[in-house]
Protein backbone atom coordinates (compact mmCIF):
# COMPACT_ATOMS: atom_id res chain seq x y z
CA UNK A 1 0.00 0.00 0.00
CA UNK A 2 1.38 3.40 -0.99
CA UNK A 3 0.69 6.20 1.46
CA UNK A 4 0.78 9.92 0.80
CA UNK A 5 3.75 10.48 3.11
CA UNK A 6 5.71 7.76 1.31
CA UNK A 7 5.11 8.96 -2.24
CA UNK A 8 7.98 11.45 -2.52
CA UNK A 9 10.48 8.97 -1.09
CA UNK A 10 9.06 6.22 -3.31
CA UNK A 11 9.38 8.36 -6.44
CA UNK A 12 12.81 9.86 -5.66
CA UNK A 13 14.39 6.44 -5.05
CA UNK A 14 13.07 5.21 -8.37
CA UNK A 15 14.07 8.40 -10.20
CA UNK A 16 17.66 8.32 -8.95
CA UNK A 17 18.03 4.64 -9.86
CA UNK A 18 16.96 5.40 -13.43
CA UNK A 19 18.75 8.71 -13.91
CA UNK A 20 21.83 7.18 -15.51
CA UNK A 21 19.83 5.40 -18.19
CA UNK A 22 18.24 8.42 -19.84
CA UNK A 23 18.83 12.14 -19.68
CA UNK A 24 15.23 12.64 -20.82
CA UNK A 25 14.11 11.46 -17.39
CA UNK A 26 14.68 15.02 -16.19
CA UNK A 27 11.43 15.91 -17.94
CA UNK A 28 9.35 13.98 -15.43
CA UNK A 29 10.23 16.33 -12.57
CA UNK A 30 8.39 19.53 -11.85
CA UNK A 31 10.33 22.74 -11.43
CA UNK A 32 8.96 23.17 -7.92
CA UNK A 33 10.63 21.90 -4.76
CA UNK A 34 8.18 19.05 -4.20
CA UNK A 35 9.46 17.03 -7.18
CA UNK A 36 5.93 16.09 -8.19
CA UNK A 37 5.38 14.30 -11.46
CA UNK A 38 4.73 16.47 -14.49
CA UNK A 39 1.48 16.29 -16.38
CA UNK A 40 2.67 15.00 -19.73
CA UNK A 41 1.93 17.19 -22.71
CA UNK A 42 1.42 14.07 -24.74
CA UNK A 43 -1.18 12.16 -22.74
CA UNK A 44 -2.89 9.60 -24.93
CA UNK A 45 -6.24 10.90 -26.11
CA UNK A 46 -8.70 8.06 -25.94
CA UNK A 47 -12.18 7.27 -24.71
CA UNK A 48 -11.07 6.93 -21.12
CA UNK A 49 -8.50 9.61 -20.44
CA UNK A 50 -7.07 12.60 -22.24
CA UNK A 51 -4.99 15.62 -21.43
CA UNK A 52 -7.92 18.01 -21.23
CA UNK A 53 -9.61 15.87 -18.58
CA UNK A 54 -6.58 16.20 -16.31
CA UNK A 55 -5.92 19.92 -16.63
CA UNK A 56 -6.71 21.91 -13.51
CA UNK A 57 -7.23 18.86 -11.32
CA UNK A 58 -5.57 18.77 -7.92
CA UNK A 59 -2.49 16.55 -7.84
CA UNK A 60 -3.83 14.08 -5.31
CA UNK A 61 -1.99 10.91 -4.32
CA UNK A 62 -3.91 8.63 -6.66
CA UNK A 63 -3.47 11.07 -9.57
CA UNK A 64 0.28 11.33 -8.94
CA UNK A 65 0.51 7.54 -8.99
CA UNK A 66 -1.64 7.43 -12.13
CA UNK A 67 0.89 9.65 -13.92
CA UNK A 68 3.80 7.68 -12.47
CA UNK A 69 2.60 4.30 -13.76
CA UNK A 70 1.40 5.79 -17.04
CA UNK A 71 4.78 7.35 -17.86
CA UNK A 72 6.41 5.61 -20.83
CA UNK A 73 9.54 7.75 -21.04
CA UNK A 74 10.71 6.40 -17.67
CA UNK A 75 9.37 2.90 -17.13
CA UNK A 76 7.75 2.56 -13.69
CA UNK A 77 9.00 0.02 -11.19
CA UNK A 78 6.43 -2.77 -11.43
CA UNK A 79 7.89 -4.46 -8.34
CA UNK A 80 5.84 -1.93 -6.37
CA UNK A 81 2.66 -3.71 -7.47
CA UNK A 82 1.10 -5.96 -4.83
CA UNK A 83 1.43 -9.70 -5.39
CA UNK A 84 -2.03 -11.10 -4.67
CA UNK A 85 -1.25 -14.62 -5.87
CA UNK A 86 0.10 -15.70 -2.47
CA UNK A 87 -0.68 -14.85 1.13
CA UNK A 88 1.41 -12.21 2.89
CA UNK A 89 0.43 -12.02 6.54
CA UNK A 90 2.54 -8.90 7.16
CA UNK A 91 0.59 -7.03 4.50
CA UNK A 92 -2.76 -8.52 5.47
CA UNK A 93 -3.08 -10.43 2.19
CA UNK A 94 -4.83 -13.78 2.46
CA UNK A 95 -5.09 -16.09 -0.56
CA UNK A 96 -7.38 -19.04 0.09
CA UNK A 97 -8.86 -21.88 -1.97
CA UNK A 98 -12.59 -21.67 -2.61
CA UNK A 99 -14.38 -24.65 -1.09
CA UNK A 100 -16.17 -26.94 -3.55
CA UNK A 101 -19.96 -26.89 -3.33
CA UNK A 102 -22.62 -28.75 -5.25
CA UNK A 103 -24.49 -25.48 -5.84
CA UNK A 104 -21.69 -24.33 -8.15
CA UNK A 105 -22.07 -27.22 -10.60
CA UNK A 106 -24.83 -25.74 -12.78
CA UNK A 107 -22.80 -22.55 -13.23
CA UNK A 108 -19.64 -24.50 -14.05
CA UNK A 109 -21.49 -26.47 -16.72
CA UNK A 110 -23.24 -23.55 -18.40
CA UNK A 111 -20.28 -21.14 -18.23
CA UNK A 112 -17.71 -23.87 -19.00
CA UNK A 113 -15.65 -22.93 -15.95
CA UNK A 114 -12.78 -24.97 -14.57
CA UNK A 115 -13.32 -27.39 -11.70
CA UNK A 116 -13.82 -25.43 -8.50
CA UNK A 117 -10.77 -27.13 -6.96
CA UNK A 118 -8.74 -24.66 -9.09
CA UNK A 119 -10.45 -21.56 -7.72
CA UNK A 120 -8.90 -19.16 -5.21
CA UNK A 121 -9.96 -15.93 -3.53
CA UNK A 122 -7.65 -13.21 -2.22
CA UNK A 123 -8.69 -10.65 0.39
CA UNK A 124 -6.89 -7.74 2.08
CA UNK A 125 -7.47 -7.04 5.76
CA UNK A 126 -7.31 -3.27 5.22
CA UNK A 127 -9.84 -3.45 2.39
CA UNK A 128 -13.02 -5.16 3.57
CA UNK A 129 -15.25 -5.77 0.58
CA UNK A 130 -12.38 -6.36 -1.88
CA UNK A 131 -12.04 -9.83 -3.41
CA UNK A 132 -9.86 -11.15 -6.24
CA UNK A 133 -10.80 -14.56 -7.64
CA UNK A 134 -8.55 -16.56 -9.92
CA UNK A 135 -8.48 -19.92 -11.67
CA UNK A 136 -12.10 -19.99 -12.86
CA UNK A 137 -11.49 -19.45 -16.58
CA UNK A 138 -9.34 -21.77 -18.67
CA UNK A 139 -7.34 -20.12 -21.43
CA UNK A 140 -9.77 -21.57 -23.97
CA UNK A 141 -12.69 -20.04 -22.09
CA UNK A 142 -10.91 -16.68 -21.83
CA UNK A 143 -10.66 -16.63 -25.62
CA UNK A 144 -14.35 -17.53 -25.88
CA UNK A 145 -15.29 -14.49 -23.77
CA UNK A 146 -12.97 -12.23 -25.76
CA UNK A 147 -14.52 -13.41 -29.01
CA UNK A 148 -18.04 -12.74 -27.69
CA UNK A 149 -16.98 -9.24 -26.63
CA UNK A 150 -15.69 -8.56 -30.13
CA UNK A 151 -18.18 -10.19 -32.48
CA UNK A 152 -21.38 -10.74 -30.48
CA UNK A 153 -21.99 -8.11 -27.80
CA UNK A 154 -21.48 -5.03 -30.05
CA UNK A 155 -24.04 -6.36 -32.57
CA UNK A 156 -27.84 -6.27 -32.92
CA UNK A 157 -28.25 -2.58 -32.22
CA UNK A 158 -26.08 -2.48 -29.09
CA UNK A 159 -25.14 0.95 -27.79
CA UNK A 160 -21.43 1.60 -28.35
CA UNK A 161 -19.05 4.55 -28.54
CA UNK A 162 -19.62 4.36 -32.31
CA UNK A 163 -23.33 5.20 -31.91
CA UNK A 164 -23.57 6.97 -28.53
CA UNK A 165 -26.85 8.67 -29.45
CA UNK A 166 -28.59 5.40 -30.21
CA UNK A 167 -28.50 5.61 -34.00
CA UNK A 168 -28.54 2.28 -35.81
CA UNK A 169 -25.19 0.53 -35.82
CA UNK A 170 -23.70 -1.19 -38.81
CA UNK A 171 -23.23 -4.94 -38.51
CA UNK A 172 -19.83 -6.61 -38.20
CA UNK A 173 -18.66 -3.85 -35.86
CA UNK A 174 -15.37 -5.46 -34.89
CA UNK A 175 -14.37 -6.43 -38.41
CA UNK A 176 -15.21 -2.97 -39.76
CA UNK A 177 -14.29 -0.71 -36.83
CA UNK A 178 -12.38 -2.93 -34.40
CA UNK A 179 -9.62 -0.48 -33.55
CA UNK A 180 -12.14 2.27 -32.81
CA UNK A 181 -14.35 0.20 -30.49
CA UNK A 182 -14.02 1.46 -26.90
CA UNK A 183 -17.20 0.51 -25.03
CA UNK A 184 -20.48 -1.37 -25.24
CA UNK A 185 -23.34 -1.20 -22.73
CA UNK A 186 -25.78 -3.97 -21.83
CA UNK A 187 -28.97 -3.98 -19.77
CA UNK A 188 -29.45 -0.41 -18.55
CA UNK A 189 -27.60 1.59 -21.22
CA UNK A 190 -25.43 4.08 -19.33
CA UNK A 191 -25.60 7.68 -20.56
CA UNK A 192 -21.99 8.91 -20.77
CA UNK A 193 -23.06 12.56 -20.98
CA UNK A 194 -25.52 12.78 -18.09
CA UNK A 195 -23.73 10.02 -16.12
CA UNK A 196 -27.09 8.41 -15.41
CA UNK A 197 -28.89 5.15 -16.09
CA UNK A 198 -32.40 4.98 -17.61
CA UNK A 199 -35.32 3.97 -15.42
CA UNK A 200 -35.63 0.56 -17.07
CA UNK A 201 -33.52 -1.86 -19.08
CA UNK A 202 -33.01 -0.67 -22.63
CA UNK A 203 -31.05 -3.57 -24.14
CA UNK A 204 -30.63 -7.32 -23.80
CA UNK A 205 -28.60 -8.41 -20.78
CA UNK A 206 -26.64 -11.58 -21.66
CA UNK A 207 -27.51 -14.66 -19.61
CA UNK A 208 -23.84 -15.43 -18.99
CA UNK A 209 -23.39 -12.00 -17.36
CA UNK A 210 -26.28 -12.70 -15.03
CA UNK A 211 -24.99 -16.17 -14.15
CA UNK A 212 -21.36 -15.22 -13.45
CA UNK A 213 -22.56 -12.36 -11.23
CA UNK A 214 -24.93 -14.75 -9.46
CA UNK A 215 -22.16 -17.32 -8.93
CA UNK A 216 -19.71 -14.79 -7.51
CA UNK A 217 -22.33 -13.52 -5.07
CA UNK A 218 -23.15 -17.11 -4.11
CA UNK A 219 -19.48 -17.81 -3.34
CA UNK A 220 -19.28 -14.65 -1.21
CA UNK A 221 -22.63 -15.28 0.51
CA UNK A 222 -24.07 -12.02 -0.81
CA UNK A 223 -27.84 -12.42 -0.78
CA UNK A 224 -30.59 -10.65 -2.74
CA UNK A 225 -28.28 -9.66 -5.58
CA UNK A 226 -28.98 -9.71 -9.29
CA UNK A 227 -26.72 -8.38 -12.03
CA UNK A 228 -28.77 -6.37 -14.50
CA UNK A 229 -26.38 -4.02 -16.28
CA UNK A 230 -22.84 -4.10 -17.66
CA UNK A 231 -20.26 -1.98 -19.41
CA UNK A 232 -17.66 -3.63 -21.64
CA UNK A 233 -14.48 -1.57 -22.01
CA UNK A 234 -11.90 -2.19 -24.72
CA UNK A 235 -8.32 -1.15 -23.94
CA UNK A 236 -5.73 -0.78 -26.71
CA UNK A 237 -2.11 -0.89 -25.59
CA UNK A 238 -1.92 2.81 -24.65
CA UNK A 239 -5.46 3.29 -23.37
CA UNK A 240 -6.09 4.33 -19.77
CA UNK A 241 -9.03 4.73 -17.42
CA UNK A 242 -8.99 8.01 -15.48
CA UNK A 243 -9.39 8.32 -11.71
CA UNK A 244 -13.08 7.98 -10.85
CA UNK A 245 -15.72 6.24 -8.74
CA UNK A 246 -18.67 4.16 -9.97
CA UNK A 247 -21.56 5.88 -8.22
CA UNK A 248 -24.33 6.15 -10.82
CA UNK A 249 -26.06 2.84 -10.03
CA UNK A 250 -29.13 3.15 -7.83
CA UNK A 251 -28.09 0.10 -5.77
CA UNK A 252 -24.69 1.05 -4.41
CA UNK A 253 -25.17 -1.49 -1.63
CA UNK A 254 -24.65 -4.22 -4.24
CA UNK A 255 -21.22 -5.33 -5.51
CA UNK A 256 -19.43 -4.47 -8.73
CA UNK A 257 -17.97 -7.55 -10.43
CA UNK A 258 -15.14 -6.99 -12.92
CA UNK A 259 -13.93 -9.62 -15.43
CA UNK A 260 -10.54 -9.17 -17.13
CA UNK A 261 -9.53 -10.82 -20.41
CA UNK A 262 -6.58 -10.45 -22.76
CA UNK A 263 -3.64 -8.36 -21.61
CA UNK A 264 -3.03 -7.22 -18.03
CA UNK A 265 -3.86 -3.89 -16.41
CA UNK A 266 -2.18 -1.95 -13.64
CA UNK A 267 -5.16 -1.15 -11.42
CA UNK A 268 -4.93 1.56 -8.76
CA UNK A 269 -7.34 1.09 -5.87
CA UNK A 270 -7.70 4.07 -3.56
CA UNK A 271 -10.23 5.01 -0.91
CA UNK A 272 -13.18 7.30 -0.31
CA UNK A 273 -10.87 10.30 -0.79
CA UNK A 274 -8.33 10.86 -3.55
CA UNK A 275 -5.71 11.34 -0.82
CA UNK A 276 -6.33 7.96 0.80
CA UNK A 277 -3.74 5.20 0.56
CA UNK A 278 -3.48 3.46 -2.81
CA UNK A 279 -2.87 -0.20 -3.65
CA UNK A 280 -1.40 -0.92 -7.12
CA UNK A 281 -2.70 -4.28 -8.36
CA UNK A 282 -2.05 -6.25 -11.55
CA UNK A 283 -5.26 -7.64 -13.06
CA UNK A 284 -4.55 -10.56 -15.39
CA UNK A 285 -6.60 -12.40 -17.99
CA UNK A 286 -9.24 -14.51 -16.28
CA UNK A 287 -9.20 -12.52 -13.03
CA UNK A 288 -12.47 -11.61 -11.34
CA UNK A 289 -12.34 -8.60 -9.03
CA UNK A 290 -15.17 -7.67 -6.69
CA UNK A 291 -15.67 -4.23 -5.12
CA UNK A 292 -18.26 -4.26 -2.34
CA UNK A 293 -19.08 -2.41 0.89
CA UNK A 294 -16.39 0.25 1.54
CA UNK A 295 -14.60 -0.59 -1.71
CA UNK A 296 -17.72 -0.06 -3.82
CA UNK A 297 -17.21 3.71 -3.89
CA UNK A 298 -13.42 3.71 -3.73
CA UNK A 299 -11.52 5.83 -6.23
CA UNK A 300 -9.76 3.71 -8.83
CA UNK A 301 -8.01 3.97 -12.19
CA UNK A 302 -6.11 2.04 -14.88
CA UNK A 303 -2.93 3.90 -15.90
CA UNK A 304 -1.28 1.18 -17.98
CA UNK A 305 -1.87 -1.95 -20.05
CA UNK A 306 0.94 -4.52 -19.99
CA UNK A 307 1.44 -7.43 -22.37
CA UNK A 308 1.69 -10.56 -20.23
CA UNK A 309 -0.48 -13.15 -21.98
CA UNK A 310 0.18 -14.97 -25.24
CA UNK A 311 -2.59 -16.76 -27.09
CA UNK A 312 -0.76 -19.11 -29.47
CA UNK A 313 -2.11 -19.84 -32.94
CA UNK A 314 -1.48 -23.56 -32.45
CA UNK A 315 -3.83 -23.52 -29.44
CA UNK A 316 -6.54 -21.50 -31.19
CA UNK A 317 -6.36 -22.56 -34.81
CA UNK A 318 -10.13 -22.06 -35.21
CA UNK A 319 -9.97 -18.42 -34.07
CA UNK A 320 -9.71 -15.81 -36.87
CA UNK A 321 -6.30 -14.15 -37.06
CA UNK A 322 -7.64 -10.64 -36.37
CA UNK A 323 -9.30 -11.80 -33.13
CA UNK A 324 -6.14 -13.61 -32.06
CA UNK A 325 -4.02 -10.57 -32.84
CA UNK A 326 -6.42 -8.34 -30.91
CA UNK A 327 -6.29 -10.66 -27.89
CA UNK A 328 -2.49 -10.55 -27.86
CA UNK A 329 -2.36 -6.75 -27.86
CA UNK A 330 -5.45 -5.48 -26.04
CA UNK A 331 -7.44 -5.86 -22.85
CA UNK A 332 -11.19 -6.42 -22.57
CA UNK A 333 -12.95 -5.67 -19.29
CA UNK A 334 -16.57 -6.46 -18.37
CA UNK A 335 -17.96 -4.75 -15.27
CA UNK A 336 -21.28 -6.15 -14.10
CA UNK A 337 -23.43 -4.23 -11.65
CA UNK A 338 -26.90 -4.14 -10.14
CA UNK A 339 -28.60 -0.92 -11.14
CA UNK A 340 -32.03 -1.56 -9.56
Amino acid sequence: MIKRKDFLKFFNVFYMSNLVTSSSNMNVLNNDSTNELNVSKNLIKDQYSNSSSEIGLKKTLIRKLFKYYKNDSMKPDLSTILDLSVSNIDKGIICSPIAKKKEYEKYIEYLELTDSSNWSCTTMSERPGFFLMRGMFSKKNQMKWIKKCLVEYPENGALTNLNPNGEKNDSNIFFNYGKKLRWVTKGYDYNWITKEYPKQQTSIFPKEFSLIFELICLILNLEDTKGDTAIINYYPRKATLSVHTDHSERRLDKPLVSLSFGQSAVFLLGGQSEEDNVDPILLNSGDIMVMHEKQRLAYHAVPKIINTTKFEKKEFDEIPDNILEYSNNNRVNITIRQCD
